[in-house]
């Protein structure tokens, strides 16, 4: 699976937003760049973008203005990645801790009942 799709607005058989919608559904973690020649309203632009985009470049692309994207976008990407399996591990440690206090707490109790009995 690819980390990054560079993606044309107009497509022979579908329209780019399209292709970008159907994308994100089943892989939302692929970063997507739209590019387009012919489609290059500020509202095409927000179209694309409010369509899943991860970006948007008019073309003709300068190379160097394509690779700075790119690799921008794969920054943001792999940050949510690393921040997705901290936020894992942060929930994984709040469930163990908590297990290991409702524990204590069951243990606390059970020493309360036989002192409250041994003082009876």
């Amino acid at each position: 699976m690819p980390d990054l799709v560079l993606l044309d607005m107009r497509l022979p058989d579908l329209h780019g937003v399209e292709v970008c919608r159907r994308i994100k559904a089943t892989h939302p973690s692929i970063a997507i760049l739209q590019t387009s020649a012919a489609i290059t309203s500020p509202q095409d632009r927000a179209r694309a973008l409010d369509g899943g985009a991860d970006g948007f470049l008019l073309e003709p692309i300068e190379p160097e203005e394509l690779q700075a994207t790119a690799r921008g976008l794969l920054r943001l990407r792999g940050a949510e990645q690393a921040l997705r399996r901290m936020n894992e591990s942060l929930e994984l440690l709040v469930a163990e801790r908590t297990r290991e206090l409702t524990d204590a707490n069951r243990r606390l109790e059970v020493e309360v009942a036989e002192r409250r009995k041994a003082e009876d």
